[in-house]
């Protein structure tokens, strides 16, 4: 969660447009659903599988390139 919060700073310190606030808004959000989707099972009892783990960690890693491209991109074209 304190991913998502924190990559919309940017935004509030008027370093980045609205691109930016929208990608990350919209990839923070969809990380901390598949995060909510592992946590469900788990908090109910059920172990963590890698099964379960997977998607999070790989959307985890696409969710950094998604925000660090749209900065750049937002910073070099909309800035």
């Amino acid at each position: 969660i304190y991913t998502a919060v924190i990559s919309v700073l940017p935004f509030t310190f008027r370093e980045v447009s609205w691109l930016y606030l929208g990608v990350a808004t919209l990839a923070g959000g969809w990380l901390i659903w598949l995060a909510w989707k592992l946590y469900r099972p788990v908090m109910a009892g059920q172990p963590a599988t890698r099964k379960m783990a997977v998607p999070l960690y790989l959307y985890s890693m696409l969710y950094l390139a998604l925000v660090f491209l749209a900065g750049a991109i937002d910073r070099s074209f909309l800035s």
